[in-house]
């Protein structure tokens, strides 16, 4: 049996189909967005994407079977693959082992040594306002009313609004509400956002950005020490979900989300915006509340489910087990 994750691997799944008549293999594809609607994105020529689409949907016609990332997903494919594809859902899931073990306490000094002196920083962050920053991570492991932190984790993608989260941030960030503004990643598209940050950081003195490439083993203390997450993800489908809401939803933070239909199996609408203004409100509502929990976090929208306490590897074992069970069978 092969496990093929879609997207990047159009062209190995067609290698793989041939793989698979030759040796009469089975395969399953793993399937967590459509790569052509990325190309599409990232400015590819209209006749590129759609040769994309052929081969990435009339390639997973061949296939055995279909994982998605969303119900949403199941039901595009079903429509353009046929009925008689088994095709299940399984979602992006906190791993057990990450969840919340880190003390707020030390997750802010994690934070606070990377604004500082770690090397990852000089390496591969920049802090704009530096003194505003370090200034702030220090207030925040002290636990000050009036600082807060907001983290957004990007790749720095076309379909990504970074530019709204720290315009929305400096907007929020005034007298009685100082804000530090954490962005994790790194990407192409960072430059501008730097340019950006450091621009307001320059004209709102309340306001203090730091993009951060941490280190993994640090990435969910980091996660943790914010008292809000922002996803800016728009989907170039539609139809996936944000993996960074569930490092997000792991590391035991509430998450603001961009609204599109199918954010709605990972969120509830009303904690998603659609604007640049709207977002600046909830920022001002969440972080004025200081009830901030994570009761409306993990499929909130629909309490009547359980699956919001299932961690990885119990939605494995449900939605894929008796998969490549039947499969190998």
């Amino acid at each position: 049996l092969i496990l093929v994750q879609n997207p990047p691997t159009v062209f190995v799944l067609w290698l793989l189909l041939i793989h698979k008549l030759l040796y009469r293999s089975k395969l399953v594809v793993d399937c967590h967005n459509y790569g052509y609607t990325i190309a599409a994105c990232s400015g590819w020529a209209l006749w590129a994407v759609r040769l994309l689409e052929f081969l990435e949907i009339g390639g997973m016609k061949w296939c055995d079977s279909i994982l998605t990332v969303s119900e949403a997903m199941s039901g595009d494919l079903h429509g353009r693959v046929g009925f008689a594809m088994p095709i299940s859902c399984c979602y992006d899931r906190p791993v057990a082992d990450n969840i919340a073990k880190v003390s707020r306490e030390r997750a802010r000094e994690v934070l606070l040594r990377y604004v500082t002196n770690h090397p990852a920083t000089k390496a591969s962050g920049i802090c704009h306002n530096l003194e505003g920053v370090t200034w702030l991570a220090a207030a925040a492991v002290a636990f000050r009313e009036n600082v807060h932190i907001v983290v957004c984790s990007t790749s720095y993608t076309p379909d990504e609004s970074i530019d709204w989260v720290v315009e929305a941030s400096s907007e929020a960030a005034e007298a009685g509400r100082r804000v530090l503004l954490v962005i994790t990643g790194k990407g192409a598209g960072r430059g501008p956002i730097e340019q950006l940050s450091s621009r307001l950081t320059t004209l709102n003195p309340y306001l203090s950005v730091a993009q951060l490439f941490v280190d993994y083993a640090d990435y969910h203390s980091v996660l943790r020490a914010a008292d809000l997450g922002v996803s800016s993800h728009r989907s170039s489908s539609g139809l996936d979900l944000p993996m960074k809401v569930v490092d997000m939803f792991t590391a035991g933070i509430p998450v603001l989300s961009y609204y599109y239909p199918t954010v709605g199996e990972q969120i509830d609408f009303k904690h998603t915006y659609q604007t640049k203004r709207e977002l600046v409100q909830l920022l001002k509502q969440r972080l004025d509340a200081r009830t901030l929990d994570t009761a409306h976090t993990l499929d909130a929208a629909h309490p009547s489910t359980a699956r919001d306490t299932r961690t990885w590897e119990e939605e494995w074992r449900a939605k894929v087990h008796c998969v490549f069970d039947e499969l190998l069978s």
